[in-house]
């Protein structure tokens, strides 16, 4: 059999194969996932920035086990992907070329680019992934170089890089203020060079300091499924409505109710993606009676409803 003969068999098998993995559908996804997808909103707001517009995150998640996991992009992304393996195995394809991926193994696939990617069946990846975009991008892309490369790159040092996923994936799920965002940006620089720099990553990862902000949102987070009054709120943290508003407000950039909203749509986007909830589960689940009024504060801050919401793919 010649060597035509052989790329032909082996690429009506793959696409048998990924037909295979469109008939198969979970209805839950993967269990122990997570994810967050920005709002256009708040990317719009980040490209504007001049400390986030460099570079900055779209969408970030956690696949564990992710079996019969399989995306397919005709017309690409319009983000970088970068796709972390830590267990199990898988596969991206660009092109037409097939690249076999193993734990320790990452690949950034570039945006506007046909491309494929997905988890073997028979042991299948745990990923940490990342959409990302911004001016200085590309740099990251071209210095990976990864089209021409036939096996991603290996490291060690995992379980650092790990912990500053972490951190990026909770400061993100502690909500959009300014300071979260500009954070979780430079965080993703740090996180992008421990691919690149493996010699120079460091192992130093500090505890965030607990100040009345963090309380608060760990306040909002424990009662997100409460409607919360501003008394109630400043009480708790034993200070005056207006002093903590005014602290609040500037340090955050969103007035505490406002952020509290935010938060719970937030939580919304979380169960949309990752359970089988009807809607109106979801409002009563976070504290509103009425559904539709939960439909508009959802399209108010996401630019879409929770039902088209839930129709688009993500990761």
């Amino acid at each position: 059999m010649d060597n035509i003969t052989i790329f032909v068999v082996f690429s009506s098998a793959f696409e048998l194969e990924k037909e295979q993995r469109r008939m198969i559908k979970k209805k839950e996804g993967f269990e122990g996932q997570k994810m967050i997808v920005l709002p256009h909103s708040i990317v719009h707001m980040l490209e504007k920035d001049p400390i986030t517009a460099p570079i900055h995150i779209t969408d970030i998640g956690y696949y564990p086990e992710a079996r019969y996991h399989f995306r397919e992009r005709k017309n690409g992304c319009k983000q970088y992907i970068l796709i972390f393996c830590t267990e199990g195995k898988g596969w991206f394809k660009l092109g037409d070329r097939i690249y076999n991926v193993s734990p320790d193994n990452y690949f950034i696939l570039p945006p506007d680019v046909h491309h494929s990617y997905g988890a073997d069946d028979n042991v299948p990846w745990s990923i940490f992934w990342i959409h990302f975009k911004g001016s200085s991008a590309i740099h990251f892309s071209n210095k990976l170089n990864v089209i021409n490369q036939i096996h991603p790159v290996k490291f060690g040092t995992t379980d650092d890089r790990i912990q500053l996923f972490e951190e990026i994936y909770q400061t993100l799920d502690n909500g959009y203020s300014i300071d979260n965002l500009q954070y979780a940006s430079m965080c993703l620089w740090h996180f992008l060079s421990s691919f690149f720099f493996v010699n120079h990553f460091k192992h130093y990862l500090y505890e965030k300091k607990h100040d009345i902000i963090n309380q608060t949102i760990d306040y909002f987070k424990k009662n997100i499924s409460r409607n919360l009054l501003l008394k109630e709120i400043s009480g708790h943290l034993g200070l005056s409505a207006s002093h903590f508003s005014n602290i609040f407000r500037n340090k955050t950039g969103y007035a505490p109710i406002e952020y509290f909203s935010r938060l719970k749509i937030q939580r919304a986007c979380q169960y949309l993606d990752l359970t089988d909830l009807r809607v109106k589960e979801i409002s009563s689940l976070l504290g509103y009676d009425d559904p539709y009024y939960f439909s508009r504060v959802f399209n108010k801050i996401m630019g879409d409803s929770p039902r088209n919401y839930k129709k688009k793919k993500k990761g």
